[in-house]
C-alpha cells in the first residue's frame, strides 16, 4: 500500500503478500487491505521512505497491542525497515509468525475490546531525535491473543511469536519527540486465511492476481536484519480501525449460461451418435442401436464417406 510517497507492505519468504480489496483515504492518511495468512508463516513487516530530509517513526501494533517503533533517520544509507522479531535480551530475540488463534471460555474477554484482533498496523510520523540511551531489550515478549469463543468474529489466526534464537548485540536505542498533529501515513492489514477471503469475496477464487491491489518494482538492496537500526522507542497502543470491508462484491457465475452450454453439448453429441449409426449400417451392420453408439473418442478418425 502507499499514501503519498510511503510505501507498506508485509513478506512471507521474501515475496510480498498478495493484498485485496485495498481501501485508501488520502485525506485522512490511511490506506486499509486484506491479506492472506497460513499458519506457520514468518512475517516481515515492511516500509519505506524515500524523503531524507526528515527522520520518521514507524509504530507497530499487532492485535491492537502497541510494540516497538522502528525510526529511519536522515542519514541513513537505505530507506527501507524491516520489523519482524521482537528482542527479549540484548542478544536473543523471537519472530513474528502467524498461528492458531486461541479461544476461551473466560468471560472475561467479553468485555475486553477485541475489534483489533486480526489487525497489523503500522503508523509512521515525522520524528525529532532527541537523543540515544543504552538498549532496553523487552523483557517478555507479548502472549499471543485470545479471543472468547462467543465473540469470535470468523477469526482463525493471530500472530505469535517463535522460539528464542540469538544474533548479536544491539547497541542503543533512540529517544524521539513525534513531530505534528497527526502521522503522516497509517496502514492497517487485516490477515484471514486465503480460504476465508474467497468465501467472502474479498480474494478471487481462481489463481488471478490480487485486483485491486498496489505493486511495485524495489530495488535489491534493502535493509536486512543486520542492516537496521536499533532504535526501538515505545508508544502506546495505536488507534482502532474498523474491522469490516465495504462495498464488497462477490463473484456472480450465470447458471443459465451453464445450463445453455451443457444443452449445445447434448445436442452435438446426439447428432454425432446418429452420424456414426448411419456409418456401421453402411458397413452392413444393421444390428446396431442408437442406445449402443459411443461418443466420439479425441485422437479417433470417423470416416462419414460413402464406402
Amino acid at each position: 500500500m502507499r499514501i503519498e510517497e510511503i510505501d507498506c507492505w508485509i513478506e512471507v519468504d521474501g515475496s510480498n503478500l498478495d493484498e485485496y480489496g485495498v481501501e485508501p483515504c488520502e485525506e485522512e492518511k490511511k490506506c486499509i487491505a486484506w491479506i492472506p495468512s497460513q499458519v506457520g508463516q514468518k512475517i516481515s513487516i515492511r516500509w519505506r521512505d524515500p524523503t531524507r530530509t526528515r527522520d520518521t517513526v514507524g509504530y507497530v501494533a499487532i492485535d491492537g497491542s502497541g510494540c516497538e517503533g522502528i525510526v529511519l533517520d536522515r542519514s541513513r544509507v537505505v530507506d527501507e525497515i524491516t520489523y519482524d522479531r521482537v528482542p527479549t535480551t540484548e542478544t536473543e530475540y523471537r519472530d513474528l509468525q502467524f498461528g492458531e488463534l486461541a479461544l476461551t471460555d473466560d468471560d472475561t474477554y467479553l468485555q475486553r475490546d477485541q475489534r483489533s484482533v486480526g489487525e497489523i498496523t503500522v503508523t509512521v510520523w515525522e520524528c525529532r531525535l532527541a537523543g540515544y540511551d543504552n538498549f532496553a531489550p523487552v523483557s517478555a515478549a507479548p502472549e499471543p491473543s485470545q479471543a472468547h469463543e462467543r465473540a469470535n468474529k470468523a477469526l482463525a489466526h493471530s500472530v505469535e511469536f517463535g522460539e528464542i534464537e540469538e544474533d548479536g548485540p544491539a547497541v542503543f536505542s533512540a529517544e524521539i519527540v513525534d513531530i505534528g498533529a497527526e502521522p503522516l501515513a497509517s496502514f492497517t492489514f487485516r490477515y484471514r486465511s486465503l480460504d476465508m477471503l474467497r468465501a467472502n469475496g474479498i480474494a478471487p477464487r481462481s489463481t488471478t492476481p490480487a485486483s485491486p491491489g498496489y505493486s511495485r518494482s524495489r530495488s535489491s538492496s534493502s535493509a536486512s536484519a543486520n542492516d537496521r537500526p536499533s532504535k526501538r522507542p515505545k508508544r502506546e497502543d495505536s488507534e482502532t480501525l474498523p474491522s469490516e470491508p465495504e462495498d464488497v462484491k462477490p463473484n456472480v457465475v450465470d447458471l443459465d449460461e451453464i445450463d445453455q452450454a451443457e444443452e449445445r453439448l447434448r445436442q452435438a453429441e446426439d447428432e454425432l451418435r446418429r452420424a456414426r449409426l448411419e456409418m456401421h449400417r453402411r458397413r452392413g451392420n444393421q444390428r446396431i442401436k442408437l442406445e449402443d453408439v459411443t461418443t466420439f473418442v479425441p485422437g479417433e478418425v470417423v470416416d462419414l464417406t460413402d464406402d
